[in-house]
């Protein structure tokens, strides 16, 4: 089902400046995130503004009836390289981003890794951002049917592994992948899938989808929940129809070596029950946990910044 063969239909690339960061207009990521991305957060976190930035955009294999939908958009920082010698050059992270139109914290994730010296691609995922009518705040405001989410939910993990298809045809041979929130769900479907990625850090992960929209606290969440309802699903059939994107359907134990899953200890998005299912399906991979919310946990952007890059560039370095 996600096996990546197909590279992204690339259509324009070029060079960018250092993109600002949307510090409004997004729900549930507040000013903890905000003041990491401010010139002085960026400071303190080591990120360089003077970092080379190229902008992509590629026509989706799925068009979707939504305009803004039908082109993607990823980018790519290069890494920070003071000594050109130093290993790391063939090696690059994608990140997949939180769901709705504020602020994008995979943006700045991938410009802290490639201020210190791994590559990294910021992928703008099906309806985010961009990708999102400009009078929608997030996918829910769509008012999309449970089918809906599932197929957008396929094109976003198999946009995911076209562009590894498309960086390893670039002379990139050594690729992870890093997830938050919902992006963190996509990641664990690709790293189980496609075992062509070498390692994975996944951030406010869980599994299960049918309980996490019964249980769940986010807007997409219970808008399905509202649905299934309304149309007299089964959560038998939820559990049938949901099967190809719920992250357990590919969790696999034999690569939780190369896994670090981080958990937020009082997520109300992403229940702990939810995330202790996933990481026990992975084999209980390393796993670090927070004293935190979903969205609170970005208190500690510094130190977990610090441990996602650990963990990545043991693999890709």
């Amino acid at each position: 089902m996600y096996d990546g063969n197909q590279p992204l239909e690339v259509l324009t690339r070029g060079d960018i400046a250092f993109p600002a960061q949307n510090m409004g207009g997004g729900r549930g990521f507040s000013w903890s995130l905000q003041s990491a991305a401010s010139n002085l957060g960026r400071m303190s976190l080591g990120i360089r503004e003077d970092l080379k930035v190229e902008e992509w955009t590629y026509r989706p294999e799925i068009q979707s009836p939504i305009e803004e939908n039908r082109t993607g958009y990823v980018r790519l920082y290069h890494r920070y390289d003071p000594a050109p010698q130093k290993p790391g050059e063939d090696a690059i992270v994608i990140v997949l981003p939180p769901r709705g139109r504020g602020f994008n914290v995979a943006q700045l994730i991938a410009s802290y890794l490639a201020s210190h010296g791994l590559n990294a691609v910021d992928l703008e995922l099906p309806l985010r951002g961009r990708r999102l009518p400009p009078d929608a705040s997030g996918f829910e405001d769509l008012r999309p049917t449970l089918e809906q989410v599932v197929q957008t939910f396929q094109q976003s993990v198999n946009e995911a592994c076209s562009l590894a298809t498309t960086l390893l045809t670039e002379g990139y041979s050594k690729v992870g992948i890093c997830g938050i929130s919902i992006g963190a769900l996509f990641g664990s479907i690709v790293y189980g899938a496609d075992k062509r990625l070498q390692c994975a850090c996944l951030a406010l992960a869980g599994g299960n989808l049918p309980a996490l929209i019964r249980d769940s606290d986010d807007a997409l969440a219970k808008h399905l929940k509202r649905y299934i309802i309304q149309q007299g699903i089964s959560w038998d059939t939820v559990s049938e129809i949901v099967k190809s994107v719920d992250p357990l359907t590919f969790a696999d134990s034999s690569r939780k070596g190369g896994l670090l899953m981080i958990t937020a200890l009082h997520d109300k998005v992403v229940l702990n029950g939810e995330a202790k299912r996933l990481w026990a399906a992975w084999g209980e991979p390393k796993e670090i946990k927070v004293q935190a919310s979903h969205y609170s946990i970005f208190k500690n952007a510094a130190l977990l910044l610090r441990e996602a890059y650990a963990h990545l560039s043991r693999f890709l370095l």
